[in-house]
């Protein structure tokens, strides 16, 4: 009889089959039992989310940094204070599609978590091994500061895609909006990609649409929201984050 393809929970990694992700519901067992292959697989999964955070970011803070860039003065980092819907529905549509097109390319190497908060989430219930998930959350750091660096090299002017506080809110809201809307993401990867289904393999679309809707609605008070791997004083919004990953595991 051949092998079925149906998995209920967890990714299937490099180096892992579908009969192997489908019984194992406490974790993945994705090592073929050797040293060396268990050593080649983490790496494989580090280098796959090294390289798919900074796509992902790559492309989200070049489209952020054009649309700051004509709305702001040299000296500001920030975005715009006060609504501006073009401006938002611009930036939220160059997180939400990066963020889409690069988990579709690398679901099937190392998840296409890209953020801490998610790995953090996912580890929780059980759909990542503890050392997988603290693995790949180091290549997401590299991946991170390594985007952040390019682009501040390659576009003119300073890099305006810092995260801070805007229209008013103050810390404590900001840290509730991050914990609900990093719920909101975390829920649609749970819901869409950890328990398989028939349409796991369109997940990275439903994944890119739940960031692009958050940012919309977290924008305008937190500027550029979910930034966790932007480096800057507001680091505790990545604390913030972890809370969320909670809500829903």
């Amino acid at each position: 009889m051949a092998e079925s393809s149906h998995v209920t929970r967890g990714f299937v990694f490099a180096g892992m089959s579908s009969k192997m992700a489908s019984s194992k519901r406490k974790g993945l067992a994705f090592l073929p039992g050797n040293r060396e292959s268990a050593i080649r697989n983490h790496f494989i999964a580090m280098c796959g989310e090294f390289a798919g955070t900074f796509l992902f970011l790559f492309f989200a803070f070049t489209g952020t940094q054009v649309a700051n860039s004509q709305t702001q003065g040299s000296t500001s980092t920030t975005i715009a204070q006060g609504s501006n819907p073009a401006q938002l529905l611009y930036i939220s549509l160059c997180f939400g599609f990066s963020l889409a097109v690069n988990a579709w390319v690398f679901f099937r190497i190392s998840g296409g978590l890209f953020n801490p908060a998610v790995t953090f989430g996912m580890v929780i219930v059980g759909a990542v091994p503890p050392l997988r998930g603290v693995l790949v959350v180091f290549s997401q750091i590299a991946g991170g500061i390594a985007s952040a660096g390019v682009v501040s090299a390659l576009y003119p002017g300073q890099l305006n895609v810092r995260t801070t506080l805007g229209a008013g809110t103050t810390k404590t809201q900001g840290v509730f909006i991050e914990m609900f809307l990093t719920a909101e993401l975390v829920f649609a990867i749970f819901m869409l990609a950890a328990e398989k289904h028939k349409g796991t393999f369109i997940a990275p679309i439903g994944i890119g649409l739940a960031l692009f809707i958050a940012e919309l609605s977290g924008m305008l008070a937190e500027n550029l929201l979910w930034n966790v791997l932007n480096f800057d004083r507001r680091l505790l919004y990545w604390w913030c984050s972890e809370p969320g990953s909670c809500l829903w595991s």
